[in-house]
C-alpha cells in the first residue's frame, strides 16, 4: 500500500515525538501523573493541556505545533502501553 507524502509525514512527526518523549527523561510532574487510560479518555483539547504541563516542566518549548506533536506522540506511547502506565513512565 502506497502511502501519500502528507501521511509520511504526520508518521514521521508522530515517530520523532515518541522518540523524543522516550529521550527526554521527564521527572514526575502533575501531567506525567496522568494515565495513559486517563489521558486516552480526554478531549484534544484536555490533551494538549496535559502535552502542554510536561513540556513546561521539561523546559521545551510550548508552541500550538510542538504541544500537538508532544500529545500525538504520548497517544502513539499509550497505544503500545497498559492503561495504568503513567506518562511519566513513557519519557
Amino acid at each position: 500500500m502506497k502511502m501519500s507524502k502528507m501521511s509520511r509525514i504526520i508518521i514521521s512527526s508522530l515517530g520523532a515525538a515518541a522518540l523524543a518523549l522516550t529521550m527526554s527523561g521527564c521527572s514526575s510532574n502533575a501531567g506525567g501523573a496522568t494515565t495513559c487510560s486517563q489521558f486516552l479518555s480526554m478531549s484534544s483539547s484536555k490533551q494538549n493541556a496535559v502535552a502542554k504541563q510536561v513540556m513546561k516542566n521539561q523546559g521545551l518549548p510550548t508552541g500550538k505545533a510542538a504541544v500537538s506533536l508532544m500529545a500525538g506522540g504520548i497517544q502513539l506511547g499509550c497505544a503500545f502501553a497498559d492503561g495504568d502506565t503513567r506518562i511519566d513512565e513513557l519519557i
